[in-house]
């Protein structure tokens, strides 16, 4: 073997034992008329020196509440699903999971237990694989996580903590008033907002300092950015200090047509001057590119659009009001957003539905509208054309999730796969 390749191939099988040698896996099924009648009456059983571990319930009462969503359609497939699942997995034998494994098995407790260390010395192991918005130990601030999924009457919720090290906590945190969702129209189907994009930026910016690769990644866009007069940590970043908020808006008009749907970025900033001069600045290199920029007023508004001849303008950008500015892709969704004749996304049913129990305060939202005409197809038409795919899709009202930190040693993370009631008679 030529040596390069042994120098790589020993400290790599070497890894492997160790990992594959040092887990070691507690499992503790609990049957329905255990003394452990919980996730912390089987935790009690569980070394604490374990690294990670999960309770899972077969309790059919604690998941006969999922029976109350879905369309009938969705009911069926999923049964189906089920049945052919138990088919698969007792194919080859006589085993029955209600007769033979559901009357004992009840809930189970898994748990990962650390590496024996009296074993991974004997391998004797090179102390390069070992100390291995140990290395990775010593770099994450995340110290515990706990997490837990449940039904209740909105749907399936995720509730997740995270206790962190606040010395390695580098981002500040600030929660976000949820205002800017009110600058988008009821018909927008896909948002995600928050709360300081510049402090996130001055984050990743000293963290690359410990990542030569990040670092030399953002000096080379820095670079060609110099090149059309544009400062990235200035100009682009800088100002973007107040909420943020994307939203995905349909539109069949214009250059977006045959894509069926626009964006726009909206922000909320202190320093309009800056903002101002940016956008200026983009102004002038588009029309480098022999892009017709012009004016156009909406409902009051002065809008800037970058105009292609015969299709409508690509992009347009302006001021809502004296704090919060805008950039649209396509013209429809600038219309839509400057001249917001219905009613807002934050005061839609479909938002309060999916959000409304979410966590507040927090420090912005993902959400996801999947009770829109457009949504459906728009996702399918990326992932499946499988008509079951469709029917579990159209049961679901909408995905949200929402992140807090109360301080710099605590993250919650809530999330909410929103479902619509069984119709079913």
């Amino acid at each position: 073997m030529p040596e390069s390749k042994s120098k790589f191939l020993i400290p790599a099988v070497g890894a492997a034992v160790v990992v594959a040698g040092s887990i070691a896996a507690y499992m503790y099924f609990k049957s329905p008329s255990g003394a452990s009648s919980n996730a912390l009456g089987s935790a009690k059983l569980v070394p604490s020196t374990a690294l990670m571990a999960t309770y899972i319930t077969t309790d059919s009462q604690a998941w006969a509440k999922l029976q109350q969503f879905g369309t009938p359609e969705a009911q069926k497939v999923i049964a189906k699903s089920l049945e052919n699942f138990n088919k698969q997995m007792f194919r080859d034998s006589n085993v029955s999971y209600e007769k033979d494994i559901k009357p004992w098995a009840g809930s189970v407790m898994i748990a990962v237990l650390p590496p024996n260390p009296v074993k991974q010395a004997q391998l004797k192991v090179p102390s390069r694989v070992t100390n291995v918005p140990t290395n990775l130990q010593q770099e994450s601030n995340i110290l515990m996580v706990v997490a837990g999924v449940g039904v209740d009457d909105a749907g399936v919720r995720v509730k997740a903590i995270a206790n962190l090290d606040p010395q390695l906590n580098k981002f500040q945190y600030q929660s976000s008033s949820g205002n800017i969702v009110g600058q988008f129209p009821t018909d927008t189907f896909a948002l995600v907002s928050g709360n300081g994009i510049s402090r996130g930026w001055e984050t990743l910016v000293e963290e690359s300092k410990n990542y030569p690769e990040i670092k030399q990644a953002l000096e080379q866009v820095r670079g060609q950015l110099k090149f059309v007069n544009i400062d990235l940590d200035k100009d682009i970043f800088g100002w973007m200090n107040g909420e943020f908020a994307f939203g995905a808006v349909p539109s069949n008009q214009g250059v977006l047509a045959n894509v069926g749907f626009g964006g726009a970025l909206v922000f909320d900033t202190s320093d309009r001057k800056t903002a101002e001069a940016t956008l200026t600045k983009l102004d002038t290199l588009a029309k480098t590119q022999q892009i017709n920029v012009a004016n156009r007023n909406i409902a009051g508004k002065d809008v800037t659009e970058w105009q292609i001849p015969r299709q409508g303008a690509l992009l347009a950008h302006g001021w809502l009001d004296q704090d919060t500015v805008f950039v649209a892709l396509g013209g429809p969704v600038a219309d839509a957003i400057s001249d917001r004749k219905n009613q807002s996304l934050n005061n839609s049913d479909a938002f309060k539905a999916v959000t409304g129990s979410l966590h507040k305060p927090n420090g912005g939202y993902f959400y996801l509208d999947m009770d829109k005409t457009k949504t459906v197809p728009l996702i399918n038409s990326f992932i499946s054309s499988d008509p079951n795919t469709i029917t579990i899709l159209s049961s679901i009202r909408g995905l949200a999730f929402t992140a807090n930190s109360p301080n710099k040693s605590t993250s919650e993370l809530e999330m909410l796969l929103a479902l619509k009631p069984n119709t079913a008679k």
